[in-house]
């Protein structure tokens, strides 16, 4: 049998800038989902986190950790259109911006795909992409389960 291994502590802003730990959900199973809003597959998944945290509120933690903030391939904090703009063919940011503006316009992109998508469970952005290093290995969507001692169980890719 395999050791459980200890889930690392984090704290991250929510969208509503509120601290969260992962910590705070001690006693609870936690569904941590890592993802962005322009990849395809973890918008599709959201529907069905929406239906699971609806279902099992009273023992089920869903928090979705948004990785925006990870420069593109140019370097550029934000390059990336969400879905629903590579829909419409826009969103493209080709021009430099400061670092502040372009973390507000990213904070707002996930505010709005929250938001369309109904998402009923925190939304944690990781500005610096520390958690998500540690946690999801730079592949998209990654969720993670914690028991509800804080040991990791299991990680799906995809």
């Amino acid at each position: 049998m395999r050791r459980p291994i200890a889930a690392p502590d984090f704290e991250l802003r929510s969208l509503e800038d509120k601290r969260v730990r992962l910590s705070d959900f001690r006693g609870k199973v936690v569904l941590v989902n890592f993802w962005t809003t322009w990849c395809a597959a973890c918008v599709g998944e959201m529907p069905a986190l929406v239906a699971l945290q609806k279902t099992h509120a009273d023992t089920l933690v869903i928090i979705g950790v948004s990785l925006d903030y990870v420069p593109d391939e140019h370097g550029h904090v934000g390059g990336h259109p969400a879905v629903e703009e590579q829909q419409r063919g826009g969103g493209d940011h080709e021009g430099h911006e400061s670092t502040a503006t372009a973390r507000k316009r990213v904070r707002e992109k996930v505010a709005r795909t929250a938001r369309a998508r109904g998402i009923n469970y925190p939304i944690l952005l990781d500005e610096r992409n520390d958690v998500g290093g540690r946690y999801n290995g730079g592949e998209l969507p990654t969720t993670v389960l914690v028991d509800a001692q804080g040991n990791v169980r299991r990680r799906f890719v995809g």
